[in-house]
């Protein structure tokens, strides 16, 4: 309901566009964003991957309204 919430609000303003990070490795979270229309545009990888920071890539998914 969130998402749907969200997509109605940015049509409503008239915006072209929903952006959102996904962390890459969080699956089922992209997966339930393509449902709604999002798709993959980019994916970034950090080079902080170390045995004291990790910070995992996240993917950019866009949806044009």
């Amino acid at each position: 309901a969130l998402i749907h919430y969200g997509i109605e609000t940015a049509r409503r303003q008239n915006l072209k566009l929903c952006l959102l990070d996904v962390v890459i490795t969080n699956t089922r979270a992209s997966a339930l964003y393509e449902k709604f229309g999002f798709r993959i545009v980019e994916t970034r990888k950090f080079p902080f991957n170390d045995d004291a920071v990790h910070v995992p890539g996240q993917s950019r998914m866009v949806l044009k309204l």
